[in-house]
């Protein structure tokens, strides 16, 4: 196509042409747009995010604990804890070997309506108490 002129302009930052000419034996009324190639745009992204949860130390363990249940090694330390258990609630404790809510899984355990001071080992997978306040990791 001799007679053909071309038409630039961005397209959402892609520049894009088109061609229009006259082809052989006809007039200029008589001519179609003929569209330059498309570009074709492709984009893909992947994002893998991973986390691990490591074992507590000295440095990232709370000093203190509230009620609830706490994996030692992971949420707390093994150690002497203590709960003022300022208000006189009555304070109940368990020492655990897993986490399944059952009796036989109680290694040890205490109840009180005054202060409360329980030693978790390290072998212990859990602690669990309600009533008591907060605790206190003892030096």
């Amino acid at each position: 196509m001799d007679d053909a002129q071309r038409f630039w302009w961005t397209l959402g930052g892609i520049a894009a042409a088109l061609v229009v000419g006259v082809a052989a034996g006809k007039s200029a009324a008589e001519a179609q747009p003929v569209p330059a190639a498309r570009p074709t745009v492709t984009a893909t992204a992947t994002v893998t995010v991973t986390s691990t949860p490591t074992p507590a130390t000295a440095e990232q363990a709370a000093p203190t604990i509230g009620d609830g249940t706490w994996l030692v090694g992971t949420d707390l330390q093994a150690g002497t804890w203590r709960a003022a258990n300022e208000d006189g609630r009555y304070c109940v404790w368990r020492r655990l070997s897993d986490t399944s809510g059952s009796y036989d899984a109680v290694i040890a355990g205490d109840g009180t309506d005054g202060p409360a001071v329980v030693t978790i080992a390290d072998t212990d997978a859990a602690f669990k108490s309600s009533g008591c306040g907060v605790w206190e990791r003892q030096a």
